[in-house]
């Protein structure tokens, strides 16, 4: 930094909406908040009030020529002639924000500043941190799918640094392989996504740092729906928050099992079904006596898979006459195939030009007027999003996204369901209820374990499928990957705990690892998510204890009334397996993962201090 530079800054201290040049950098300040760009290279630090300046953003490999550098305020613009780029900064509630556009399709490689001894928190599922260079962070993420929403963040002893896209769907955030390696955001500029807008920011050390600007950001743009938004639009979603959520199978799906199900005290709970393997004539018997117990019981559905009428493997993939003609097609003219070799992928902007059944409405409403209160909508909510080259029905990636987002939202507000995705996207967050999968981490963990039937279990038998019933054992290695409580944060919590529920993936029930079931049973009372399991009437005999006692820790600790906002998260020991979640209704919940007795707690055992009472609540034996 150059004496000059050093002036200039001393004239900015406390000052209102002050913006100063020097060459190519531009600084600028408003309050405590001081900023230093470098319009050519895209370099940006911020000078804290009481410490040394914090990098954010390292330079582009390719500086840019600067043409008109204006200021005005706390802001700054500028252009890189012979690009197509222009910028725009400004400090907002003590962020920096960038706003990159280009009408050109460009791309834009550029490089974050990467701290020796750096931590990094990703919400890849609900969120890990892990340092530069470790084998499970390296790798590209979309900022919409493998990251649960576009914000980032790293800790260091001293600060920690964070990071928010307004919108992730054309950007990438790259980790390195190498730990000296620099982590990278990359942008691609499209006619459907012409800008960039980056908000960063630094300060104290906090492992929360990018989740508070993210939610901080989406408040400013009244972007952020909770629950109490939601609940006047949809009559059974008071029966969610507390609910375990369950997945029934074989006569699981008969009126005898919801005798059972009230015999073992259970008060609130999610059921959902394959809508494959019903006898017909009891679904609306067995759905309006779980609605009269008070459970929220329905459907899995999708909209993504499409297979020759009358053949289809199941019947969500039955869509008449939209199998070939509704399929993505790309531009080579190849149809996309669907998932696990079947049928093909689906297009939503040919479902949303279907005016006659079978149709979006259509299923909605046969769930309905069969008594169902809830639908899971596989895939739509993740956050995968495809271009369609066939002439009939033409769409680009925002354009599927608005068609996902309409065809969730008509579930909610044309037919009064409680709606669950998989994988849930902050985009998606306001037009879904819970999410299967929100609750798991480190995603690119999952799918290669998935892949081993034998030891993991596949599909059949139909009505009890090993892979949900079958219990199994991961490696210390797998273990580690999935479950380390030192490596993963609440940073989806910490965004949206107040908006939506969000559960384990349901490959991953509470009764399928059973030696990681007690550190589970604590986690989600840590993070106040619920537990999730597969049911017929045998294994509901087998574990009834556990359910109740899941669904009894899970009142005691949190009530049944709306989530509140998660406002806070800390390591209480140096190992980190003693943990705190804090919460905006007073409650406190301290975890100890640590295998041996810690201040009091038992291992895997919760202690939940609000309103100056104090409760512990452990795993059942």
């Amino acid at each position: 930094m150059s004496f000059p530079a050093l002036v200039i800054l001393s004239t900015l201290t406390g000052l209102q909406g002050v913006a100063a040049i020097t060459g190519t950098e531009v600084q600028l300040a408003e309050g405590d908040a001081h900023y230093r760009i470098d319009t050519a290279t895209l370099a940006v630090v911020r000078i804290l009030p009481d410490g040394p300046p914090v990098p954010l953003m390292s330079a582009v490999e390719t500086a840019g020529v600067v043409g008109t550098l204006e200021t005005s305020g706390a802001s700054a613009s500028w252009q890189w002639p012979g690009t197509g780029l222009a910028f725009l900064v400004r400090i907002e509630h003590e962020n920096l924000v960038l706003r990159v556009a280009s009408h050109d399709a460009t791309e834009l490689d550029w490089p974050l500043a990467s701290p020796a001894a750096a931590e990094w928190a990703v919400p890849d599922g609900q969120g890990m941190i892990l340092p530069s260079g470790h084998a499970d962070l390296a790798g590209c993420r979309a900022g919409t799918g493998a990251l649960s929403y576009p914000a980032w963040g790293y800790l260091t002893a001293e600060h920690s640094g964070a990071y928010a896209l307004s919108d992730g769907l054309q950007a990438e955030i790259c980790w390195p392989e190498d730990a000296a390696g620099a982590v990278r955001l990359h942008y691609s500029f499209t006619p459907d996504a012409p800008v960039l807008e980056l908000a960063l920011s630094a300060g104290p050390a906090d492992p929360l740092a990018a989740a508070r600007l993210y939610r901080e950001r989406l408040q400013m743009r009244d972007g952020l729906i909770i629950f109490a938004d939601k609940q006047p639009a949809t009559a059974p979603l008071d029966r969610l928050f507390g609910a375990p959520h369950a997945y029934v199978w074989g006569d699981g799906r008969s009126p005898a099992f919801l005798d059972d199900l009230a015999a073992a005290g259970i008060e609130r709970i999610l059921l959902a079904y394959e809508a494959d393997g019903w006898d017909e004539a009891l679904r609306p018997a067995y759905l309006a006596a779980a609605d009269a117990a008070g459970w929220l019981a329905g459907p899995y559905e999708s909209f993504a898979n499409a297979q020759p009428s009358g053949e289809a493997d199941t019947v969500t993939a039955d869509w008449g006459d939209l199998f070939p003609a509704g399929c993505i097609t790309g531009e080579d003219g190849a149809r996309h195939t669907g998932f696990a070799g079947r049928g093909c992928e689906l297009s939503s902007e040919a479902l949303r030009r279907r005016e006659d059944a079978p149709n979006v409405a259509s299923r909605y409403a046969g769930h309905v007027s069969a008594g169902a209160r809830h639908v899971f909508l596989d895939v739509d909510a993740f956050g995968s999003f495809y271009a369609d080259h066939h002439p009939d029905h033409p769409m680009d990636r925002v354009r599927d996204r608005q068609n996902r987002l309409e065809r969730m939202r008509s579930a909610i507000d044309d037919h009064d369901l409680v709606l669950g995705s998989e994988h849930v996207g902050g985009w998606a967050h306001g037009v879904t209820h819970y999410s299967h999968g929100g609750n798991s981490a480190n995603l690119d963990a999952i799918w290669p374990l998935l892949r081993q039937r034998e030891r993991f279990g596949g599909y059949w038998p139909e009505d009890r499928p090993r892979r949900y019933f079958q219990p199994a054992e991961l490696t210390d290695a797998e273990a580690e990957a999935l479950f380390s409580l030192a490596r993963r944060l609440p940073l989806f919590e910490a965004v949206f705990h107040d908006a939506m529920i969000s559960t384990d993936r349901w490959e991953f029930g509470q009764a399928k690892f059973p030696a990681l079931a007690p550190r589970r049973f604590a986690l989600a009372l840590l993070y106040g998510t619920p537990t999730l399991w597969h049911l017929d009437r045998r294994e509901l005999a087998r574990i009834a204890p556990q359910l109740r006692a899941a669904e009894t820790a899970f009142r005691t600790v949190h009530g049944t009334d709306a989530p509140a906002a998660m406002s806070g998260f800390e390591w209480v020991s140096d190992d980190r397996l003693v943990q705190r979640t804090s919460f905006a209704n007073g409650l406190t919940v301290t975890a100890n993962f640590s295998g041996e007795v810690r201040d009091g707690l038992e291992p895997d055992c919760v202690r939940a201090v609000r309103d100056g009472e104090s409760q512990i609540v452990c795993p059942p034996n």
